[in-house]
């Protein structure tokens, strides 16, 4: 027979009331009992040796419990029986609370458990098993946020931490004697030539596999792959690559050795290589003579034998298709491939003869580079090294041009007074062609260079570039073409700005300087203006665009710049050398020449003397130093402005005299004469000096006016139409008159006349 209903639903609640009493005191009675057995063990550090484990069964047999009774409590509540649904809310609440108190004391059981395995599994050096349940006791206790509540979490969480360290200083302990670097002394001992790398049977339950997992899972095996990694590479793999010195490589088992010597050592390994190793046989005075092609397909030898080594022995995995090599990889790559890039710059040919045979290194360097693929040393998505290989062209076509440019550099520092003589003499005739003959009968030598003498390095770089123009004959790329063309230019640019700079002081103080620079830059000139032409043919078959071609092979465009440098520098020079003579006359006292005639106890100052001696002595060293430099043209100009601003300042001093007297006329034309026999013989042809010195005619007809009479100067006047009206005016000629005759009636009759 059934109960009604209120009596049934009565009966549940009651039953259901009884039972979360008395699992809530049973709950409360192990929350006691575990906080003891935990504050015991992590924080009075008094541990209980037995492990508890009924108390786990019968947490799990209490939550099984409550889940149960909030099924019971749902269900009820479901019905929604008017008297009871109060009561039974109140009951849930309290089921809820004591679930929760539960499910903390469950995570406490799980850690303290947990936390007994670990100290189980240290002992048997199963470090594996250490790490993976330490890993997720640490994962668990951050996760939970009542447990950070509690008082027991920080003893727990510093247990933790405890048995983190120390099973993790464990494991690196057992792992560093796995890895043996032995360094190699020389015979004498006084330098380390060498470096041993030696692999060892691991001492422990656990192999080199586990270590490296409990590694990992310690977060200790990124810092140990990145140390062996620096190591390998800069101890190992770099003397590979980039040592001058001989380097030998012995693999033997678990032994791997790497030897330096000088190369004036023998090779000695005492390690007995493998049959299947790389075995260098070569004598250092052999490597000396071999190619650098030969020197990097060694390399690569060596280095095959090095990866294949390593990949034998550190080939672990770590998980998810990661391995040690594969971290060693990531951790070295880069700088490996870069490291292996700069040797292969150095070996990249300087010429193209040799481009072709270097193809066989960029062969053999993409086989490598799928080797080190292939054992995971290079990511799938790292490809610098066939990146490399595909830019060949490029890299040639900057070697060459680089080492032009330095060798361009080097010339253009050399000293520009180791000289040589270049260009065409040409006959000096005395006889002035008419226009006419000269228009009907052009001399074969018109157009060659004039004779002069240049600098050894000038002629040394117009042939570095003319080597230039030859290996872009004979390009096996356009790419190389035009690189060579645009190098040879900026050269030709960059000595315009490296030579006046290098050689600043040199230039500015020594006239003999300036002039082989300004010859210099004509013979560059000259050379450049038919450079183009000359090699046209030969470029215009390696060029695909044949107008273009044309149009950049035209080096006409330097020509003006180079000129103007040159011109320049000499210009500096002569400004310099005019400076130098006018303040000599300046400081020698024709200034002040006639306050001083005024005096009773006058003489001619010697300092007036000095000086013109002194400018005539400069310029015969001007002679000396540029009339064989210079081509004749250039030289005549030259010594012919100087000679001309000298006699014209002597000149221009004299006029502006209001008083010559008799005896001063007299000393000026003696000082005067000197002059005209120095300056005379600094031109080749007597009549060359009326050609540059412009007012040579003027100074000679002073001279011949400071010593005439009243009547030779009218001889001289002629009515306007003589030899003195022709270099001076009529006021300069009526000053000079009154300042060199006394007041007469025959002086008044000749002024008026010339007036």
């Amino acid at each position: 027979m059934s109960l009604p209903p209120d009596t049934s639903a009565d009966a549940e609640f009651l039953d259901l009331n009884s039972r979360v009493e008395e699992i809530s005191n049973e709950i409360s009675s192990m929350k006691v009992d575990l906080m003891n057995i935990l504050d015991s063990n992590y924080a009075k550090f008094k541990p209980v040796l037995e492990s508890n484990g009924g108390m786990l069964e019968k947490a799990e047999c209490l939550s099984e419990d409550m889940s149960v009774l909030q099924s019971r409590v749902e269900n009820q509540i479901n019905h929604e029986l008017a008297n009871s649904t109060g009561k039974l809310q109140k009951l849930k609440d309290v089921l809820q609370e004591k679930t929760l108190s539960l499910e903390i004391v469950e995570h406490l059981l799980y850690l303290h458990h947990g936390m007994i395995n670990v100290k189980r599994e240290e002992e048997n050096s199963c470090f594996v098993e250490c790490s993976r349940i330490i890993k997720l006791l640490k994962d668990d206790l951050a996760n939970q946020n009542y447990v950070k509540m509690l008082d027991i979490y920080v003893p727990l969480d510093n247990e933790l931490v405890r048995l983190y360290n120390r099973i993790a200083m464990k494991t690196l302990d057992q792992w560093k004697p796995f890895i043996n670097w032995i360094e190699l002394e020389s015979a004498d001992s006084r330098e380390v030539n060498g470096i041993s790398l030696q692999f060892t049977k691991v001492e422990s339950n656990s192999s080199k596999e586990q270590l490296v997992q409990a590694l990992n899972n310690f977060d200790l095996l990124a810092l140990e792959i990145k140390t062996f990694g620096s190591k390998f590479l800069t101890r190992v793999l770099v003397p590979l690559i980039e040592s001058s010195r001989v380097v030998t490589v012995s693999e033997n088992g678990d032994i791997l050795t790497v030897h330096c010597f000088r190369k004036d050592e023998q090779v000695v390994s005492s390690y007995k290589q493998d049959q299947s190793s790389y075995k260098p046989g070569e004598s250092s005075h052999e490597q000396n003579e071999s190619s650098h092609k030969q020197q990097c397909l060694q390399v690569f030898s060596k280095l095959t034998v090095v990866f294949d080594f390593i990949h034998r022995h550190l080939d672990i995995a770590i998980g998810d298709g990661i391995t040690f090599i594969t971290e060693l990889g990531e951790v070295i790559g880069d700088d490996f491939c870069e490291s292996l890039n700069r040797c292969l710059d150095d070996a990249i040919p300087k010429c193209q003869k040799e481009l072709e045979s270097y193809k066989e290194v960029v062969d053999r360097l993409i086989e490598f580079e799928s080797l080190l693929h292939q054992k995971g040393l290079l990511s799938r998505d790292n490809h610098k090294l066939h990146e490399y290989a595909e830019n060949i062209d490029i890299l040639f076509a900057n070697k060459i041009s680089q080492c032009y440019l330095m060798k361009a550099r080097n010339i253009m520092k050399k000293d520009l007074f180791n000289v040589m003589e270049v260009g065409v003499k040409h006959e000096v005739s005395g006889e002035r062609k008419s226009s006419t003959v000269f228009l009907t009968h052009i001399s074969p030598n018109t157009f060659q260079f004039p004779y002069c003498q240049i600098s050894k390095s000038t002629y040394e770089l117009m042939q570095l570039i003319e080597d230039m123009f030859q290996e872009s004959a004979i390009a096996s790329s356009e790419l190389i073409f035009r690189t060579l063309y645009h190098r040879s230019r900026h050269i030709l640019s960059m000595y315009c700005d490296i030579v006046p700079l290098h050689h600043k002081n040199l230039l500015e103080t020594i006239p003999q300087q300036s002039a082989f620079f300004y010859n210099n830059c004509c013979y560059i000139a000259h050379r450049l203006a038919t450079l183009g032409v000359q090699y046209r043919s030969l470029l215009e078959d390696v060029a695909k665009d044949k107008m273009e071609a044309q149009k950049i092979l035209l080096f006409c465009d330097l020509v003006p710049t180079l000129q103007a440098t040159g011109i320049n520098v000499l210009k500096n020079q002569l400004n310099t050398q005019k400076k130098i003579l006018i303040d000599i006359v300046r400081d020698s006292g024709i200034v002040t020449l006639m306050e001083q005639s005024l005096d009773d106890s006058y003489e001619f100052p010697k300092s007036i003397e000095k000086a013109i001696r002194q400018c005539c002595r400069q310029i015969k060293l001007l002679q000396n130093v540029w009339q064989h430099v210079l081509n004749n043209d250039t030289y005549c100009k030259s010594i012919g402005y100087l000679c001309n601003e000298f006699v014209d300042e002597l000149t221009e001093r004299v006029c502006s005299f209001s008083d010559i007297a008799e005896d001063t006329a007299v000393d000026l034309v003696w000082v005067f004469n000197i002059i005209v026999e120095k300056i005379t013989s600094v031109f080749e042809e007597p009549g060359e000096i009326y050609q540059h010195v412009k007012q040579w005619s003027k100074f000679t007809e002073l001279i011949k006016l400071l010593g005439s009479s009243l009547k030779e100067v009218e001889e001289r006047w002629a009515d306007g139409k003589g030899p003195l009206a022709q270099e001076f005016s009529v006021s300069q000629i009526v000053h000079l008159i009154r300042a060199l005759f006394t007041v007469s009636t025959r002086r008044s009759a000749l002024l008026s006349r010339i007036k």
